[in-house]
């Protein structure tokens, strides 16, 4: 066998051995109602909540909203009440780079109440103008999209951008050539022939996720699953928020004269993600959740 073979080879062994159930979803201008889920507009909150505040007292802005029964085909997610985020709408959207304070909120409700309307809960919300207020902010203005998740999951293969990636392939290749031993993926661009192998392998893994058939299918839209980057993970450490609870990419649509149409816009076109602990989601426990967005 070639070297770029196996090359080959341990990739797809690595990605067939690592898979994870993923919910996809698609974001449409359909209308939503106060409990939907949702990207943008108004959220669900209690009679007693006052809108949420970034560290300085800034409020934050509304990100999206999760009905839970949405999430019913994951095992250890929530299948009942809501999931909600929102996030700064400072020039770092509430990432906190440098000295900047972070500001960011996830909220589970278990239960809602019906009484509550729409009306009650804009009235709360900070009187903002939202071209000039929330122009650092993945959606544009006031924009709503409803969030329409698939009926089953998939399993979706390992992402090489995924921070456990480098060390399961390079333990695989290892045992395979232990005479060229790597310590991460990209190191067998050394031993290839074909000078463009490895980075077609890393092209396959963040445009085909696994699972996408459709090229207008909105790929990244998820939860559960494994999460792509533009840069890099930045749980590099291997810290214990191991689940992908949350995925919101950039979307958008493009019209026959090839105008584009931005629904959600992270930067230059990046990827925002939210981590938990995986035993934390299955006790309902969301005090520690990441939050991370990047682009190119």
């Amino acid at each position: 066998m070639s070297q770029d073979a196996l090359i080959r080879q341990v990739f797809d062994e690595v990605r067939e051995a690592n898979k994870r159930p993923m919910l996809h979803y698609v974001l449409s201008r359909e209308p939503v109602g106060l409990c939907d889920s949702k990207v943008g507009g108004v959220p669900y909150m209690a009679h007693d909540d006052a809108w949420p505040l970034d560290e300085v007292g800034d409020p934050l802005g509304f990100l999206a909203q999760i009905d839970c029964v949405d999430l019913a085909p994951l095992p250890d997610f929530p299948h009942e009440g809501l999931l909600q985020f929102f996030i700064g709408t400072d020039i770092a959207m509430g990432l906190g780079w440098g000295e900047e304070p972070k500001g960011f909120r996830i909220y589970y409700r278990e239960t809602v109440d019906p009484s509550v309307t729409e009306e009650e809960v804009t009235a709360k919300m900070p009187d903002v103008d939202p071209d000039v207020d929330y122009e650092n902010f993945p959606l544009w203005g006031d924009d709503v999209y409803k969030m329409t998740f698939d009926s089953e999951t998939v399993m979706q293969p390992i992402t090489y951008g995924d921070w456990a990636f480098d060390a399961l392939y390079a333990q695989r290749w290892n045992e395979l050539r232990p005479e060229l031993s790597v310590e991460r993926f990209f190191d067998v661009s050394d031993h290839a022939s074909e000078e463009d192998v490895v980075d077609e392998l890393m092209e396959l893994s963040d445009s085909a996720f696994g699972w996408v058939t459709d090229p207008d299918g909105q790929a990244g839209n998820q939860c559960g699953g494994y999460p792509s980057f533009m840069q890099e993970d930045p749980r590099w450490d291997g810290d214990d928020v191991d689940t992908l609870l949350f995925q919101l990419n950039t979307t958008m649509n493009e019209g026959p004269d090839g105008e584009r149409d931005f629904l959600v816009l992270w930067g230059d076109a990046g990827i925002g993600n939210f981590f938990i602990n995986g035993e934390a989601l299955a006790r309902r426990d969301f005090s520690n959740v990441v939050y991370h967005w990047d682009c190119g």
